[in-house]
């Protein structure tokens, strides 16, 4: 494995660190503490330097070779060959960033806000972590998303209202 292929997997670990550290400490304390919304945000902001590491070292920049590239591995897993997984991504960094922001710039207002948006923001999410884990992921990642997974489907009632 070569040095860009490294930094491309350890920002997505670093990622999904920031992920399943964040959700774990806010379904034990039952709330979005300080600790938590930092993880959120070091998660948010891998993942987007994750997406950037990849189009600078595998994509060289082109949305078009990162839309090929996605479509030949959905279709070596999946049996057919769709591109679209690129523009989920471009998604998940944004609604992930966001949320993030939100969380750290106005704390009360993010815990006020309706309830289908946190629902929706962790859904998203989730399936996100799922495929990226489970579906196109390594041993160790597939373990690693399920662990997450269960741990916050089972843990979802610690949402403060």
């Amino acid at each position: 494995m070569n040095t860009p292929d490294i930094i491309i997997i350890a920002t997505a670990w670093l990622a999904g660190l920031g992920y399943a550290v964040a959700l774990g400490v806010r379904l034990r304390k039952k709330e979005w503490s300080s600790l938590a919304a930092a993880w959120w945000l070091f998660g948010a902001v891998m993942m987007g330097v994750h997406v950037i590491c990849a189009f600078q070292f595998r994509h060289h920049w082109s949305h078009e070779a990162a839309e090929i590239d996605t479509a030949r591995q959905t279709k070596e897993l999946m049996g057919w060959e769709w591109g679209g997984g690129v523009w989920l991504n471009y998604l998940l960094v944004l609604i992930w960033l966001g949320d993030a922001l939100w969380l750290m710039s106005a704390p009360e207002s993010y815990v006020k806000r309706a309830k289908w948006i946190g629902w929706a923001v962790q859904s998203y999410l989730a399936f996100m972590w799922f495929n990226a884990t489970v579906v196109f992921g390594s041993w160790g990642a597939k373990l690693f998303g399920v662990v997450v997974l269960w741990g916050f489907w089972t843990g979802r009632t610690g949402e403060k209202h």
